[in-house]
């Protein structure tokens, strides 16, 4: 482990991804992927205002995990984080995951809020 060595065990998390399988060569939709992913770190990145005419707020997050030869996430994938750890919801992944040689961040915005 690389990112998430200096984090508590408890702060780590197993997400759920869901991922659209895309279209066969005729057009048809194929199925999708449903995959458990362990020893996720989800923290907050940011909160801002979008909208000059709402009170509402949007609080950004990152999801970190190390490096993973096996495992990539994608663009389009759907992440559920678990009631039991912070941030609990649904998200998008919003933009291309960052992979560096410490890690990825995938950025996230809200789908659905758990609590």
């Amino acid at each position: 482990m690389i990112v998430l060595d200096g984090f508590p065990d408890d702060w780590r998390c197993k997400v759920v991804v869901t991922r659209a399988g895309g279209l066969d060569d005729n057009g048809d939709p194929q199925p999708g992927q449903v995959l458990s992913v362990e020893n996720c770190l989800i923290s907050t990145s940011s909160s801002t205002k979008d909208d000059q005419a709402s009170d509402v707020v949007t609080t950004k997050l990152s999801l970190f995990r190390d490096p993973d030869p096996e495992f990539e996430f994608q663009s389009t994938d759907k992440i559920v984080v678990p009631d039991n750890a912070m941030g609990a919801g649904t998200y998008f992944v919003d933009g291309r995951p960052r992979v560096t040689p410490l890690g990825v961040e995938v950025p996230l915005k809200g789908a659905e809020s758990n609590g």
